[in-house]
């Protein structure tokens, strides 16, 4: 069965409506990312697919038209945006089954000649200034059971491949967050075959194991965010549906997954986190327009 894609409009107090359908067919499609690709001040979506991708501008309007530019048909899976080049523009990395390619972007068009970085099997992506010179490096997951690999950015959008690489397991998903409050971007692997991993930064994006999940179950997504306004990170993590829960981990400042709360399921590959209703607090939404709520459970 195929599905085609539409944006939910919040009217400010988390009742969704329909809004304007993407125009042209983005059927069969796995992820969305938004950035602002053309510079107008609202937020452009890049689409990765079972088929050719796409990116498709926003007229400010929540109306979307397809750019008409070639980002070839790579069975691509994420796609990340950022100002790699350090030129003031959102560019783009995109994890595909083969490569990962960087598309840097120069007013709106694609600057001929970025860099692809492969072979390999690259299921996840993710940018953030590792090593504290200010420009936006990247973390790749292996969609094999490769170790996931770390390449930094000499601030021109050209990255050399670290000597340090990470052990995941089909590494589905990764967030990189400052989860110790030492100043520098730790790593968060979401595993398909195993749990979520963590790995905690000096600073200069070297690497070492910090912690681990308590359970092993397969997880499809991680999301690291402060869920009980507590001041430290929370880790949810998504499960594949039908087969385990979706959890949320709470930290309690000292240990990072010290309190688990069961939800019920997401019924969702990909989540959004944010204050949805305008309540104040953080809301999870799924595949269904719904809101969450998890209570604490003794185990």
């Amino acid at each position: 069965m195929e599905y085609a894609s539409a944006d939910l409009l919040n009217d400010g107090a988390g009742r969704f409506s329909m809004g304007a359908e993407f125009e042209g067919d983005i059927r069969r499609s796995w992820e969305i990312a938004l950035g602002d690709w053309d510079g107008d001040g609202d937020l452009d979506a890049f689409v990765t697919r079972a088929g050719p991708d796409g990116l498709w501008l926003n007229d400010g309007k929540a109306h979307f038209t397809n750019s008409g530019l070639d980002f070839g048909d790579h069975d691509s899976l994420q796609a990340k945006f950022g100002d790699i080049d350090g030129d003031g523009d959102a560019d783009l990395v995109n994890a595909q089954n083969g490569q990962c390619r960087i598309w840097l972007n120069n007013h709106g068009d694609i600057v001929e000649g970025s860099q692809m970085i492969g072979p390999g099997y690259f299921y996840s992506c993710e940018l953030g200034d590792l090593d504290d010179d200010g420009d936006l490096d990247l973390v790749l997951g292996t969609g094999d059971e490769t170790p996931n690999q770390l390449w930094l950015n000499n601030g021109k959008g050209e990255f050399s491949k670290s000597e340090q690489t990470i052990a995941g397991n089909l590494t589905q998903d990764i967030e990189l967050s400052d989860f110790d409050h030492d100043g520098d971007l730790d790593i968060f692997l979401g595993n398909r075959l195993g749990r979520v991993m963590v790995y905690r930064n000096n600073g200069k994006a070297e690497f070492e194991f910090a912690a681990k999940s308590p359970l092993v179950m397969y997880t499809q997504a991680v999301y690291v965010f402060d869920a009980d306004q507590d001041g430290d990170e929370d880790v949810l993590e998504l499960n594949y549906p039908n087969e385990e829960d979706d959890i949320l981990w709470l930290s309690d400042g000292e240990k990072l997954f010290a309190e688990r709360l069961n939800l019920s399921t997401i019924d969702a590959e990909r989540c959004a986190i944010g204050d949805v209703d305008g309540d104040g607090d953080i809301d999870i939404f799924g595949r269904r327009p719904w809101l969450l709520q998890a209570t604490r459970q003794e185990d």
